[in-house]
């Protein structure tokens, strides 16, 4: 289910291994109030427009209908609310370790430095 996820939202997968966090937050909520009295509005709209339906309906089915119906309308008003999904992906990357060894005969040749001066200046370097 992880490697769709990642698929679906163009990550690669190679790299990851699990997703550690999934979160949604809004970036439109300043029009959250206003969204919701839309809501409200369209809400009220769609079960007045039922009540008026055929006769041949059932109530049952008119109010199932209009629950429907203004789900459907929410969902398409929340979009205007701007969601935004987030994974925190974890992975392994592998990652070479380089050390360098020097043998050559100038590895050999002893320091010349006798003062006190010059050994300190040698440790702090």
């Amino acid at each position: 289910m992880t490697e769709f996820l990642l698929k679906l939202f163009g990550a690669r997968v190679e790299d990851a291994v699990h997703i550690t966090d999934a979160s949604i937050a809004f970036r439109g909520t300043s029009a959250l109030g206003w969204i919701l009295l839309l809501l409200a509005g369209l809400g009220v709209f769609v079960f007045w427009t039922y009540r008026n339906s055929p006769p041949h309906l059932s109530p049952a089915r008119k109010t199932t209908l209009a629950v429907l119906r203004t789900l459907f309308l929410g969902l398409i008003l929340a979009l205007l609310l701007r969601p935004v999904l987030s994974f925190t992906v974890e992975g392994n990357v592998r990652r070479a370790l380089v050390i360098l060894m020097d043998t050559s005969s100038s590895m050999q040749i002893k320091d010349t430095r006798s003062t006190e001066v010059d050994r300190k200046r040698v440790a702090i370097a």
